[in-house]
């Protein structure tokens, strides 16, 4: 597999890694606040 055909795969892969990072990392302060609440009562 030529290096220039792996750049080409793996920079959109790491890109999406990033904005689903992104996403997941906020997604994540925004529900945890949610399941503390929800784990305190039960």
């Amino acid at each position: 597999m030529p290096k220039s055909g792996a750049r080409k795969v793996v920079k959109p892969v790491a890109a999406a890694v990033g904005i689903l990072g992104t996403m997941a990392s906020i997604w994540w302060f925004a529900l945890k606040p949610r399941r503390k609440s929800k784990s305190e009562k039960a």
